[in-house]
C-alpha cells in the first residue's frame, strides 16, 4: 500500500475533487517526485508553495471554492501558525461549508494535545462523517514519502493511550519517555526490525526500488506491534472493535538527539509540546515554536530554561509567565521520571521560562525547528 491507496483509503481522493499544497520547503526533504506520483495515480491537482503562509492563504481565498478537500501538508509548528493566521483573518476561516480542510504534519512527532487544538479550528458540518483533520505521514528525506502514515485505528489507539496509561504501558513499554507516534505499513513493500539499541531499521522489499535500502538506519527509536498482537491487546483492554486494515504497526519514540539531559536526567520535546497544548487558552496564545536549553548560572547550577515564542499581539508580562511556567513543571512532573528525579533531588531545579516574540525563534533557512541547544553560561 503506497501514499495513493492511503489517500484513496483516508481521504476518498477518487470521490472527492482534491488540491493538495506542498509547505514543505521544496526539495528531496519532503520527496517531490512522491508526491508528483500522488497526484498522476489519484488526479489530485498539486499545488507547491513551500512555508510561505501568505501565499497559501491566497491560494485557498482563490481556489477553495472549486474543490471539496484541500489537504496540506506541512511541518507541524508551521500549519499551527497557518491556522493561526487564517483565524485572525476570519474567525470561521477553516470552517467552510463547502470544503473539507486536511492537514498532514509531518518531519516531528506532535501530541494529542495539539491534535486536538488543529481539529477544533477546522471543525465544521463534515463532523459526522469525519472526527479529525489531523493525519501525519512519517519519512525522512533518505528514506522518501514511504506510505508510512496514521491510519484511523492507529490514532483511535494512540489517542486511548493517551488517556489510559496502562493501556499505553502495554502497547508501548515503560520506558518511550513520551508518546509514540503509531502508523501502519505494508510488510510486503517494508521489512521493519528494532536493534539492541531499540533503533528502528527499514529494508525495502519492492522490485521497483532502484535503490534498495538494507537494514537502513536513521537513528529514530521506537518498536513494533504485530496486527494480531494489537488487536489482542486491544480486547484484553475491553476495545472490541477490530482494526480495519490487517498490517502490522510500528511506533516511533524520539529521535536519538531529540532530548536534553538535565543533571542526568532526560527531557524530551514531547512533553513540552502536550504540556503547552493540554491548557487551551495558552495553545491561542503561542505559536507553537519553542526551544529547550540547559544553562550554567553563577553558582554552577545547571538549570533547564525553554524559551517559548507568543503570537503577535500577546503581552509579556510577569503573570503569564508564571502561568505557563506552572503549567509546565506540573505536566513535567506528572509524565516525566527524570524531571520529578530532578526536583526530588533539588526543588530549586523546577523548569525556568522565557518569552520570545514571534519569529524569534524561527531558523531562516530551514523551517524544521530545532528544539535543543547545548548548555551555555549566562
Amino acid at each position: 500500500m503506497d501514499v495513493a491507496v492511503f489517500a484513496e483509503y483516508l481521504f476518498g481522493v477518487s470521490r472527492h475533487k482534491t488540491l493538495v499544497i506542498n509547505a514543505f520547503l521544496l526539495g528531496t526533504w519532503i520527496s517531490g517526485i512522491s508526491l508528483s506520483r500522488l497526484t498522476i495515480t489519484s488526479g489530485v491537482s498539486l499545488c507547491a508553495t513551500g512555508p510561505k503562509i501568505e501565499e497559501i492563504l491566497e491560494i485557498i481565498k482563490c481556489y477553495k471554492s472549486e474543490y471539496d478537500q484541500i489537504l496540506i501538508f506541512g511541518y507541524p509548528p508551521f500549519l499551527k501558525i497557518l491556522v493561526d493566521r487564517g483565524i485572525e483573518i476570519e474567525p470561521d476561516y477553516w470552517r467552510d461549508k463547502s470544503t473539507r480542510f486536511i492537514f498532514i504534519p509531518g518531519g516531528e512527532g506532535f501530541s494529542e494535545g495539539w491534535r486536538d487544538y488543529i481539529n477544533r479550528c477546522l471543525d465544521t458540518q463534515h463532523r459526522d462523517e469525519w472526527d479529525n483533520y489531523v493525519i501525519s505521514g512519517f519519512g525522512a528525506s533518505d528514506l522518501g514519502i514511504t506510505g508510512f502514515i496514521e491510519t484511523t485505528d492507529s490514532v483511535r489507539i494512540r489517542r486511548i493511550a493517551h488517556s489510559k496509561e496502562e493501556f499505553a504501558s502495554a502497547i508501548f513499554g515503560d520506558d518511550f519517555g513520551s508518546l509514540p507516534m503509531l502508523f501502519q505499513y505494508h510488510p510486503l513493500k517494508y521489512y521493519i526490525t528494532v536493534n539492541p539499541q531499540s533503533e528502528l531499521e527499514f529494508s525495502t522489499l519492492s522490485p521497483n526500488t532502484l535503490a534498495p535500502l538494507i537494514r537502513y538506519n536513521i537513528h529514530d527509536l521506537g518498536g513494533t506491534i504485530s496486527y494480531r498482537k494489537m488487536q489482542t491487546k486491544l480486547t484484553s483492554f475491553g476495545f472490541n472493535d477490530n482494526i480495519e486494515i490487517p498490517f502490522p504497526f510500528f511506533y516511533v519514540s524520539r529521535r536519538l538527539t531529540g532530548e536534553i539531559s538535565v543533571n542526568g536526567q532526560l527531557i524530551y520535546p514531547e512533553n513540552l509540546k502536550e504540556a503547552l497544548f493540554v491548557n487551551s487558552e495558552i495553545a491561542t496564545q503561542i505559536s507553537g515554536r519553542f526551544r529547550m536549553l540547559t544553562e550554567e548560572d553563577k553558582y554552577k547550577n545547571i538549570r533547564l530554561y525553554i524559551d517559548v515564542e507568543l503570537r503577535d499581539g500577546i503581552k509579556f508580562n510577569q503573570q503569564l509567565k508564571l502561568k505557563y511556567q506552572k503549567v509546565i513543571h506540573d505536566y513535567l512532573l506528572k509524565v516525566n521520571a527524570g524531571y520529578q528525579e530532578v526536583i526530588n533531588n533539588n526543588p530549586k531545579a523546577e523548569v525556568r521560562l522565557r518569552f520570545r516574540k514571534e519569529g524569534e525563534l524561527e531558523n531562516k533557512r530551514d523551517i524544521k525547528i530545532h528544539y535543543v541547544l547545548t548548555s551555555q553560561k549566562r
